[in-house]
């Protein structure tokens, strides 16, 4: 008999509470601390769907997410290592509201995965909250796929009231486990377990680990699975390169196209196919496709051993922060060295 090869596969959650300031700490803690994470699950990013867009974190694709329209902060978003294919899921487009359920949502093709990350705000309606939930477990059970939930509930696992027995005996109904078992909030008076990581009950080569990353209250939480598919490693994908003499080569093709099947028709919606038929045969001809083979980042020129020493004693600061109630110079003090520490990081960025 054969024996079976497995990879794995890796998810990170982290209440972020706000996204767009922790970039240089994202990028610094995925490439030294963590290791190969392949999907980044934020909850709470606070950005608006036009700015999201615009966000890049280096070697991930964004492939879902959810932004508040009407209310401040919230969401949440999905990013997925280069090179994994990911497919978008549209049937569950109609459960999505503001603060009683923020979710966004991916299929892993090659793992036969749904993930989904989803935030639920402290002052929603619980109920309203159940409700969908069990509607996505219906609906991923009839396709057949095996599920990752992960995000933060604002529903305490840490304590035995109707609403976290609701919440268990729904999982259960459904074989679905919740894997966090330690405090992802911490403060100097109370620890809750908030934010879970749901699986189904058969992925039993599974373990979860609850990180400090110091990006917020709430601790990171790492999911690492075996699988039985390693596709990730040596994955191509296509690619337009752009490049200065492409860019002239296609200039030069579309100034020779000839105007007159664009001027024929007396329908503005024609001659506009047809001028689009003509751009996009120069723009295929002049910059096709190309295959690429995704290679693993190196670019940790700018990764000081002096940032890093700073990058742990934040965190120590941070994690201090939480569990202490610190008089108000010492708090004083951590605020400044977060201050200088994002400067610095900026600065070095610019450098490497």
């Amino acid at each position: 008999m054969v024996k079976k090869a497995y990879g794995n596969l890796s998810v990170l959650h982290q209440n972020v509470q706000s996204l767009k300031n922790k970039l240089l700490e994202l990028d610094m803690v995925l490439k030294l601390s963590l290791g190969d994470i392949d999907v980044l699950c934020f909850t709470e990013h606070w950005v608006k769907e036009d700015y999201l867009n615009l966000i890049h974190i280096d070697q991930y694709k964004l492939v879902s997410y959810f932004s508040r329209k009407k209310h401040e902060h919230g969401g949440s978003c999905i990013y997925v290592k280069e090179g994994i294919r990911t497919k978008e899921i549209n049937y569950f487009n109609n459960l999505n509201e503001e603060k009683e359920f923020e979710m966004s949502v991916t299929e892993l093709i090659d793992y036969g995965f749904i993930v989904l990350c989803i935030y639920r705000s402290p002052d929603s309606d619980f109920q309203i909250f159940v409700k969908k939930l069990e509607l996505v477990m219906q609906k991923t059970q009839l396709k057949k796929k095996k599920l990752i939930i992960c995000g933060d509930w604002n529903l305490n696992f840490m304590v035995d009231n109707n609403k976290i027995q609701e919440v268990k005996i729904l999982l259960k109904s459904y074989n679905l486990t919740n894997l966090v078992n330690l405090p992802t909030r911490i403060t100097p008076t109370s620890k809750s377990i908030i934010d879970v990581v749901i699986i189904n009950k058969q992925i039993v080569k599974s373990e979860i680990l609850v990180v400090e990353m110091g990006f917020s209250d709430h601790l990171a939480q790492v999911l690492k699975i075996k699988t039985e598919n390693n596709k990730r490693r040596n994955v191509s994908i296509m690619r337009r390169q752009l490049t200065k003499e492409n860019i002239n080569e296609f200039s030069r093709l579309l100034a020779k196209e000839s105007r007159n099947e664009v001027l024929k028709h007396s329908d503005v919606n024609a001659s506009l196919k047809a001028f689009m038929n003509g751009l996009l045969y120069c723009f295929d001809t002049t910059i096709p496709y190309k295959k690429n083979i995704v290679k693993k980042s190196t670019n940790k020129k700018w990764f000081s051993r002096s940032l890093m020493i700073s990058s742990k004693k934040m965190k120590l600061l941070n994690s201090l922060k939480k569990r202490f109630a610190l008089t108000s110079e010492t708090l004083g003090y951590i605020k400044e060295y977060n201050k200088i520490y994002k400067r610095v990081l900026k600065e070095a960025k610019k450098k490497g």
